[in-house]
């Protein structure tokens, strides 16, 4: 009965975990017109997942002290997604004998533990830990009174996890990802007027995220003021920002690549313009793009296109590409193309719109 008993209450967490993971989800800038996948969802599992464990809620926030097998199973859940931080409270010596893989250690002695603590960012999901859970208990009061959103508390620490059977390891690596929509819209903007967007890069893992480059912008209406020298420590944000001024009526699309020794992010930036006299450039866009620098090859998802006309144009006029197609997906080799700036130009039903097209060489 009591294995019984068991595996019931860690199937509830598991639905209790979907429904907190869909709600994220749901709430994210890509899909702000899902709200119907989240209702389908309570009414599919119901209330399965309550009484799972020593819960707190209100408003937005969620408070819970788990177990080792839950947390697992909130890694599980969570941990590809970079606003999910494993809060390791442990010192820096019981740290480097054996973490969670990803995790990060901010020591509880620190004189500065407290104000280190109120610095992070109060948005993302935490899963908190220490030794035994003594340590851990503590923080996990202090981020209630600080007003962090989302916070797991692993109840016996450290020891519970390898007591239970789950691996630790030495490793630290840096992860970058970005803590915001990687697709981002400059829509009717005045010609040679200035607009600017804030994106926030974050290191979801450990050890130092160091920057070797930014490209993708060089030669176009776009551009950042980020900081390449710029150093972020685990479970840490960088913010910096995107302007976009339109120096002529074409729309621009540019794939901005920002790289580090911890992956790269890449953000799909495009503009459209209005002129002073409030005649807008209609040209909106019903693509996305992802440039691989690596094989030289673009590729198109034309979406809403159908029997589209592709042409791609150098800045001498000459046409290197042209094809009519009723696939939305299409790629191409641009390992000959030299330059570095090209036009995009989608012809449907009689009507063409163009992009200034930046390649990654």
């Amino acid at each position: 009965m009591t294995n019984i008993l068991r595996n019931q209450a860690y199937r509830k967490w598991n639905n209790f975990l979907l429904y907190t993971f869909v709600l994220e989800i749901c709430k994210s800038n890509s899909m702000k017109n899902s709200s119907f996948i989240l209702i389908f969802f309570l009414f599919s599992i119901g209330s399965l997942f309550f009484n799972t464990t020593v819960l707190k809620a209100s408003n937005d926030t969620l408070y819970a002290s788990i177990s080792p097998a839950q947390a697992n199973d909130t890694i599980i859940a969570y941990g590809n997604n970079p606003w999910f931080v494993i809060l390791d409270v442990r010192t820096p010596s019981e740290y480097a004998t054996t973490h969670l893989s990803e995790g990060v250690n901010l020591d509880f002695y620190s004189a500065t533990f407290a104000a280190t603590l109120a610095t992070f960012n109060k948005s993302k999901v935490y899963l908190l830990h220490c030794a035994s859970g003594g340590r851990s208990g503590q923080v996990f009061t202090m981020m209630q009174n600080l007003h962090f959103r989302r916070v797991y508390n692993m109840t016996g620490g450290m020891n519970a996890w390898t007591s239970a059977g789950f691996l630790g390891t030495t490793a630290e690596a840096p992860v970058a990802g970005a803590l915001c929509n990687t697709n981002v819209p400059f829509n009717s903007i005045p010609l040679n007027q200035k607009d600017s967007i804030q994106l926030t890069i974050t290191n979801a893992a450990n050890s130092i995220l160091t920057f070797t480059g930014i490209s993708g912008i060089s030669g176009t209406d776009f551009t950042a003021n980020f900081n390449t020298g710029t150093t972020i420590l685990g479970a840490r944000d960088y913010s910096f920002k995107v302007y976009y001024k339109p120096t002529d009526m074409i729309a621009d699309n540019a794939i901005m690549s920002i790289q580090s020794n911890g992956g790269t992010v890449n953000f799909n930036l495009s503009g459209t313009v209005v002129a002073a006299t409030g005649i807008s450039n209609i040209a909106e866009n019903k693509f996305s793009i992802n440039n691989d620098n690596v094989s030289h090859v673009i590729s198109f998802n034309l979406n809403s296109y159908r029997n589209s006309q592709i042409s791609i144009i150098d800045l001498t006029g000459k046409v290197v590409y042209e094809n009519t197609t009723s696939n939305p997906f299409v790629s191409i080799d641009y390992s000959a193309w030299k330059s570095s700036l090209y036009f995009l130009r989608i012809s449907e039903n009689g009507v063409s719109k163009t992009y200034k097209l930046p390649l990654i060489h």
